[in-house]
């Protein structure tokens, strides 16, 4: 049976581990094939092509892009080659305002009375910066035990600290990985946090503008799978799942936490990269 894990961040984004030793842990797991999905940026899965090649390992390009109202709605891009010129323009403006987010971020902090230093936080960012770097930081300097504390009690959503994105629309950024002969999937479906009903009105309408999969096996969505494959079937979405691995070395973002729950996998990926790959797009 193949094994894979499409959804993997690197220090390229708001991961821990460099593409080398995700590839590494990738043959230790015994994946048939990964995506470095990191945020906003490709840089990570071009690092990970070498040592993926020279492991046996399948390698698919891929990029997770933030949109909605709240910076929830996530799309998976995976790509065949390199960026369009739209789709890189994108991702540089996306680095650049999460670089303008970290400074009013940090000037936050100093009135809260936290004193974090922005270069070194900056430092800490291989590509595009997170909550995740400013997070770490505060652990750290033994501000907080945890990065789920940082988030709970000053970095998340509506936090004393927290500035939000500017509003990137779904269907803007569907169509923009559209373009760069992309393959959108929407990415864990269940931190939506919809109703059923409601999750597959939006569905009809990112389908409209392009969406073609539904990322069904995520370790948030364990005893959901049924759902999302039944959505899956009936509007004719490609099936993806991954770890969506950031930190951890076991539990459950863990890589290849998934790769055994996913038993279609093997012609799952196959419909993947035959459309990827194929010569002539609509």
């Amino acid at each position: 049976m193949i094994r894979c894990d499409l959804h993997i961040h690197s220090i390229y984004s708001d991961g821990i581990h460099t593409p080398d030793e995700i590839a590494e842990t990738a043959v230790e797991k015994s994946l048939s094939c990964i995506a470095v999905a990191d945020h906003d940026t490709l840089d990570g899965a071009a690092a990970a092509e070498t040592s993926c090649k020279e492991k046996g390992i399948r390698l698919i390009p891929a990029s997770e892009i933030s949109s909605g109202s709240d910076g929830r709605t996530h799309i998976l891009s995976y790509l065949p080659s390199a960026l369009s010129p739209a789709l890189r323009k994108h991702f540089q403006e996306i680095c650049d305002e999460r670089k303008e987010r970290a400074e009013k971020t940090i000037g936050r902090l100093h009135e809260l009375g936290y004193q974090v230093d922005l270069d070194t936080i900056l430092s800490s960012a291989e590509n595009t910066i997170g909550r995740p770097h400013i997070a770490r930081e505060l652990v750290r300097q033994g501000y907080y035990s945890s990065v789920q504390d940082v988030f709970d009690r000053l970095l998340g959503d509506n936090g004393p600290a927290f500035i939000p994105l500017h509003e990137q629309k779904p269907e803007k950024i569907i169509r923009l990985i559209r373009d760069a002969d992309g393959i959108p999937v929407l990415a864990h479906p269940a931190l939506l946090k919809l109703d059923s009903d409601t999750l597959e009105s939006q569905l009809r309408l990112w389908i409209r503008y392009g969406l073609l999969g539904i990322e069904v096996y995520h370790p948030a969505q364990r005893g959901s799978y049924p759902l999302y494959c039944r959505l899956a079937e009936k509007y004719g979405l490609l099936v993806t799942g991954g770890s969506d691995h950031h930190t951890g070395s076991s539990g459950k973002d863990a890589i290849g936490e998934t790769a055994s729950e996913w038993d279609t996998a093997e012609s799952d990926l196959a419909r993947l990269e035959s459309l990827l790959y194929r010569s002539n797009r609509e």
